[in-house]
């Protein structure tokens, strides 16, 4: 849409746009997709990923005012990287912090 109210052909034409969010915790919902369905519908398999320029952020604020959460980050980043800590009582269920 952005094209043509610029009248232009540049990926969002030309205006900066900045997305947001984790890619490890908001998937696209595809309607009765497969797995495969829902990573081809993702951005990162989208034609204009080529444009992106990814900056990271580097700094969790949180942590630096709340020490005491430190230990609930690592558990995100660790299920968000496939690493979960299994329950000893139910092995096929995670605990939560």
């Amino acid at each position: 849409m952005l094209q043509d109210i610029c009248s232009t052909k540049k990926s969002f034409a030309g205006i900066t746009v900045v997305f947001g969010g984790d890619f490890q915790q908001t998937l696209p919902v595809v309607v009765r997709g497969t797995r495969e369905d829902v990573v081809q519908a993702t951005i990162q398999r989208s034609t204009v990923w080529n444009n992106v320029e990814i900056l990271h952020l580097r700094q969790n604020m949180r942590l630096a005012r709340n020490v005491d959460s430190h230990a609930f980050a690592e558990w995100l980043l660790d299920i968000g990287h496939g690493r979960s800590r299994l329950s000893e009582d139910t092995p096929t269920s995670i605990t939560v912090p």
